[in-house]
């Protein structure tokens, strides 16, 4: 297993982006709207890990929330998984909790989350599909 991205909760998507492709140069970047239309995403392609640059939509989403109480910043860390209902199932034997049933998530990819309280208050993704 490895990681697959970072999530990073953005005020404003332009901006951000904007300031990655400043410092760091040319990158990949591919921009979509959620399937649900709560959020902008940025896919950043370093060499060894992709950033996910995160925008609400909507006012009460996820995202949004999260900015409104936290602020920007880390939103999640996601790692890639071979098995997606092998590595929940796995999480599940373990008292931890599952946050809802595997889904489609960006790029296509399977996602499904773990509670944060589960997980030394990080928000854990573990996604199965095509690494990119």
């Amino acid at each position: 297993m490895k990681i697959n991205h970072l999530g990073i909760a953005v005020k404003n998507l332009d901006e951000a982006v904007k300031k990655y492709t400043d410092l760091f140069g040319n990158l990949d970047i591919k921009i979509e709207v959620s399937e649900d239309k709560t959020m902008r995403i940025a896919h950043l392609h370093f060499e060894n890990l992709n950033i996910e640059l995160l925008e609400s939509l909507k006012e009460g989403s996820v995202i949004g929330s999260f900015l409104e109480k936290k602020g920007e910043g880390i939103h999640h860390i996601a790692y890639l998984s071979e098995n997606l209902e092998k590595t929940l199932d796995k999480a599940k034997e373990m008292g931890i909790q599952v946050l809802g049933s595997p889904r489609k998530g960006s790029n296509n990819m399977m996602i499904s989350f773990l509670h944060p309280r589960d997980m030394n208050g990080v928000l854990t993704e573990f996604c199965e599909g095509e690494d990119g």
